[in-house]
Parts: structure tokens; C-alpha cells; sequence
């Protein structure tokens, strides 16, 4: 068999030579080609990896933050206050309150004061906030006041919670698994006592809980 090639008989041999030569160019561009498209594709596969990612970071966030709202929403909120009023003997006094602001009941009440200011009127309180288990339970809306002291001038107690005094209040919930622990700072200078600073976080409830 022969190939004329521009008016010459070309043999079969010589011919397939010159087209495999003509040939060489598209199979290294084919090449080239299948080459683009395996990174075009390990690109695209890379890039549907991160989008999931993104995806699953953000549903996780998503999830969390609704948990977080839902445990805002439906926390207690026992917030201390020192409230003027008096005693039997009819005397001017000071009263720890603590009130629940939140929708749901606050369980086992424990109330810390600043250890090394004395912030009552004796020396061994027996306060049923200031042990373990604490208040067995303090409905929404409700409040509960304690005696602290006869409002006196020289009351070292008087005087300390009048410069104002840290207090931890911790509770644990019925709906959720964990222990709420809020820190505030009271004072007495007026008649009713303000709430300088709340903060907020959760803590693992203890044993028995």
C-alpha cells in the first residue's frame, strides 16, 4: 500500500512516520488538556470540601446559639439586693433580698459574700444561702429576705456594705444540666440597693445536684 504525497508515491512506513510527527503536537496539547482538567477537578473537590465545612461550622454555631437563647430565656435570674426596713424592736435595719427575675424556679441558692469584709451583724451567721445544700428552692416572681443588722452608724457591716460589696450567687435548674453562677457587686448607699455589675456564666453542676 502507498500514499501520494504532492505528486511522489510515499510507502506506507515513511508516510505513517510524517503524519505520527504531525501527530506529536496534539497528543502533547491532549495531554496538557487532561492534565488541566485533573487539577481543575482536584480544585473543584477541594473547594466542595471547604463549603461543607463552612456549612457544618456554621449549623453548629447556628445550633449553639439557639441553645444559649433558649437557656437565656428560660434561666432563673436571682439577683441580691440590700433593702432598708425594720426590725421588731421597730428599729432602722438592713435586709439581704434575693428575688427571681427568671420564668423558672432556682434550686439549692448559694450565696458568697467577700470572706474578708463582714457584711452582717454577727460573727457565726447560720444564713441557709451561705451552705451547701443552700435555699432548697426559690420560685419565679418570689422573693426572700434575710436580717443582716440594725442600721447603725458604727456598724462595721453598715459601713462595708455601704462602700459596696461582691456577691456570687450560684443555683442549679430544673431544665437544665448544669449550674448557673452570677456575679454582682451591692451596695446600700441608697435606700435600695443597686446592682453595679452582672456577670453571667455556667458552671458544672456539683455532685448530688
Amino acid at each position: 500500500m502507498s500514499l501520494v504525497a504532492k505528486g511522489r508515491e510515499c510507502t506506507t512506513s515513511k508516510c505513517w512516520g510524517g503524519l505520527s510527527l504531525l501527530a506529536s503536537p496534539f497528543r502533547h496539547t491532549s495531554t496538557q488538556a487532561e492534565d488541566a482538567l485533573s487539577v481543575a477537578t482536584s480544585i473543584a473537590g477541594l473547594l466542595t470540601s471547604v463549603v461543607a465545612v463552612v456549612a457544618l461550622v456554621f449549623a453548629w454555631r447556628q445550633t449553639l446559639q439557639a441553645r444559649n437563647i433558649h437557656v437565656a430565656e428560660t434561666r432563673p435570674y436571682v439577683v441580691p439586693s440590700l433593702v432598708d426596713g425594720l426590725n421588731r424592736d421597730g428599729k432602722a435595719s438592713l435586709y439581704l433580698r434575693l428575688e427571681n427575675h427568671g420564668r423558672t424556679p432556682a434550686i439549692d441558692i448559694v450565696v458568697d459574700f467577700e470572706s474578708e469584709l463582714g457584711w452582717h451583724h454577727v460573727a457565726h451567721p447560720s444564713f441557709p444561702f451561705t451552705s451547701s445544700p443552700g435555699i432548697p428552692l426559690l420560685a419565679p416572681g418570689s422573693a426572700l429576705e434575710f436580717f443582716l443588722g440594725v442600721k447603725a452608724p458604727e456598724a462595721e457591716f453598715v459601713e462595708n456594705l455601704e462602700s459596696g460589696l461582691r456577691v456570687t450567687v450560684s443555683f442549679a435548674t430544673q431544665i437544665h444540666a448544669k449550674r448557673h453562677r452570677d456575679m454582682f457587686s451591692v451596695t446600700a448607699r441608697n435606700k435600695y440597693a443597686r446592682v453595679d455589675r452582672v456577670e453571667t456564666s455556667i458552671v458544672k453542676q456539683r455532685k448530688g445536684d
